[in-house]
Order: structure tokens, then sequence, then C-alpha cells
């Protein structure tokens, strides 16, 4: 008997002892944008009780290193990378409002391949999806060493990529593309009906038919 009272002690005090595994964050609005070729990126990430403003050093962009200029007819994806951690700005975490935050910054976007081809300037526009993480610092810890941070976030989300490929005709190598801005525009997915609510449209569509057969009936 006082074996399995220590045991359940034991268990709720390594329970106690566990940090809570905090839920990811969905982010369901706001941007990011960037140069292609100055590595620089700003954005503002929305979601249910989370809201971060940025700008982030070493973004890179997958389409420098597939071609940088493209030739028509390329394949290339809006894919890109934060390369580097370092990042600030002002944030909303779990209610709590920071002015100033510095901030470890990873994360990828993903985006399937598209063509670039035509003889003009274009836009291009493709789906992403993005994972990655956050950890926020009161001071800069590029400067004092390794502060404690006040929180650490995973996100993720989904939306539409753009870039803008210049077009240009050089006699000496033929007609070129250069990408210049790369924008990603988060969006919420479409809700999918819950069963119950495919069940009362099902019965709708069901009792509109019986009662269309009836008129023609009378009708005839």
């Amino acid at each position: 008997m006082h074996n399995a009272v220590r045991a359940l002690i034991v268990t709720a005090i390594v329970g106690l002892s566990r940090p809570a595994v905090a839920e990811p964050v969905h982010i369901t609005g706001g941007y990011m944008e960037t140069q292609i070729f100055a590595s620089l990126a700003r954005g503002l990430f929305e979601g249910e009780d989370f809201s971060l403003g940025f700008g982030a050093d070493a973004f890179a962009a997958n389409v420098i290193r597939q071609c940088s200029p493209c030739t028509p007819g390329t394949w290339v994806d809006l894919g890109a990378t934060f390369n580097f951690p370092r990042s600030s700005g002002t944030a909303v975490v779990d209610g709590v409002t920071y002015p100033r935050i510095f901030l470890e910054m990873t994360g990828t976007f993903t985006a399937p391949p598209i063509q670039i081809n035509g003889a003009e300037t274009v836009t291009r526009m493709s789906p992403f999806s993005y994972s990655g993480t956050i950890t926020g610092f009161l001071i800069d810890p590029w400067v004092v060493g390794s502060p404690d941070p006040v929180f650490t976030k995973t996100l993720f989300g989904q939306g539409t990529a753009s870039a803008t490929f210049l077009y240009l005709n050089l006699q000496e190598n033929g007609p070129l593309f250069t990408g210049t801005d790369l924008r990603y525009d988060f969006s919420s997915p479409a809700a999918v009906p819950e069963p119950a609510t495919l069940l009362l449209c099902g019965t709708g569509t069901a009792v509109l038919a019986l009662r269309r057969r009836r008129q023609s009936r009378k009708t005839s």
C-alpha cells in the first residue's frame, strides 16, 4: 500500500515538473516580403492571440540558387528559408505585448515549381506552406550572450506566394528573366463542413427534389 502511494506521489511530481508543451500557432493572416537579392525580409504574422511584426536577416530565396538570371522556360519554385535566425520586432504572444522583442527565427516556405516564360515582365503565383519556430528575448542574444527566453513558439501556415520577374532582352545572351520581388500572403484554409451540416444539406436537397416531382405531376 505504501509503495503504491509513493508511486503516485512520484508520478505527480514528475508530471508537475515537466513544462507544458505549447500548442503550435496557426498563422492565418499577414504577409512576408523581400527583395530576392537583398536577403532581408520584413513581415507580419497573425494568428489566434498572436501577432508578430518583424524584420529578419539572411533570408534566402530558392530562385537565387536555381537561376539568376533565368532563361525563358525555366522551372523554379518560390520557396525560401531563414538561413540566419537573427531578427527583431514587436509581438503579442499569449496576451502579453512586447513593444520590442529580439528573436531567434527559423523556418521554411515550401512551394511547388512554376515555369517562367513570355516576352515581358511577369508576376507568377503559387500556393505555399510554412513551418518554423521563434524564440523571443527581451535583450539581444547576439550582443549579450544567452539570455533566458520569454517565449518559444512553433508556427505553421499556408497561403499564396507571388514573385515578379523582370524581363531583359539582351541581344548578346538573348532574353532573360531576373527575380525582383517575392511576397507571401497568409490565409485561413476554407472551413470543412461538419458531418451534421452535410446531413442537413443532403436532407434539404432531397426535400426540394421531392417537392419538384410533386409539382411536375400536378401540372401534367
